[in-house]
């Protein structure tokens, strides 16, 4: 049996696959320093300049996690900022990510769509904005993987990423989006699916490495971890799908431009109707 055969029957089986040490240690820093270099646009007197790539300090974490304690909306503009950098792209994009979802879906490189790759920064102690259990094809429209990448070492602390092994197998649930929450509860962090289906499955938490990749199916069931410790949880994902298949749903990426910033500089979001 190839290498690719066997990969592709173990996604098949158990709905996700962990790749090790196939992301560059390059590329995952290119991310973080764009971060890094947002953050200093803001805070231009900060003193991590001082420091050899600033991004892996702890001082940098301290300094992040104080600025989203502070001044929340900042924290928004520079977190919708990170979204569009180059570096996330190069990343997720990567020759080898690539390769590895192809064979995962056994397709070719030329027949992949990707979708949306972006970047986490889950602050410890937020349960606003982590994912309750949902499955991925319920908000992009492809089957398909779930491509995530983490940008240090997820340990059990740090809050990592849960699934339910060979959940996929259920096809794609029917969800009920709650919409009447109280102010302080977000969307994002309510359950989708219920303790029933939850319930046939075990729960396994990903504690992968800086350098790994996990792939897993759009229909798997999954949610974030809750970070008790003193560090942000960075982490970059995207969505691939087979573009020749008979069921692929064509898309444009849309633009959503932070109002916030809109209006300290005076512009209008106005898009083209050609």
């Amino acid at each position: 049996m190839s290498k690719a055969v066997e990969l592709r029957e173990k996604m098949v089986n158990d709905g996700y696959f962990i790749a090790e040490n196939i992301v560059s240690e390059k590329k995952i820093n290119a991310v973080l320093e764009a971060i890094f270099k947002i953050y200093c646009k803001y805070h231009s007197s900060t003193k991590l300049h001082e420091l050899s790539e600033p991004w892996n300090n702890d001082r940098f974490h301290e300094e992040m996690i104080k600025f989203r304690q502070s001044d929340p909306r900042g924290f928004s503009v520079l977190y919708d900022s990170a979204q569009s950098s180059a570096s996330i792209i190069q990343l997720v994009s990567d020759e080898k990510i690539v390769h590895h979802v192809a064979s995962l879906l056994g397709t070719e490189t030329t027949e992949l769509s990707i979708t949306e790759g972006m970047v986490r920064m889950d602050t410890p102690g937020d349960r606003r904005n982590i994912a309750g259990w949902h499955q991925e094809i319920s908000y992009v429209r492809n089957n398909g993987l779930v491509v995530w990448i983490p940008l240090s070492d997820i340990t059990t602390d740090l809050g990592p990423l849960q699934i339910c092994p060979k959940s996929h197998r259920e096809g794609e649930l029917k969800v009920l989006k709650v919409k009447n929450l109280s102010a302080g509860v977000s969307t994002v962090s309510v359950d989708e699916i219920s303790s029933e289906n939850i319930e046939k499955y075990p729960i396994k938490d990903v504690e992968v490495k800086k350098g790994d990749a996990l792939f897993f199916d759009m229909k798997l069931f999954h949610r974030s971890g809750v970070n008790i410790s003193n560090r942000i949880r960075f982490s970059c994902q995207t969505r691939y799908a087979n573009i020749s298949a008979k069921d692929f749903v064509p898309f444009r990426e849309t633009k959503s431009y932070n109002k916030f910033v809109l209006e300290q500089i005076g512009r209008e979001c106005i898009f083209p109707t050609h």
